[in-house]
């Protein structure tokens, strides 16, 4: 029994497809940030500015998976495999 089709979740896969890289990344953001480093950016003029956010959201954008869409096929998926799934289950009636 197939519970989710191919393509249904779309920013969930990227996710999945994107776990192992992400974590090899991720942990180098964390090491970098442990030894005090900073992700810094230029603004138009010129001052250095560092990055806000958290490294989730820069591996998010990085691999361009739109956090909002994320968390709503989460809560989909989970409202999808909490309700029951037989005829009369969950009804008073």
């Amino acid at each position: 029994m197939t519970i989710v089709q191919d393509g249904e979740y779309p920013e969930l896969e990227k996710q999945r497809e994107a776990r192992a890289d992400a974590a090899v990344i991720g942990a180098f953001l964390d090491w970098c940030s442990e030894q005090g480093y900073r992700i810094a950016t230029y603004d138009d003029y010129d001052n250095l500015c560092t990055i806000s956010g958290s490294i989730e959201n820069l591996l998010q954008r990085y691999f361009e998976i739109d956090g909002d869409k994320l968390e709503e096929e989460r809560t989909q998926l989970l409202d999808r495999l909490t309700q029951p799934s037989g005829p009369g289950e969950g009804t008073s009636d």
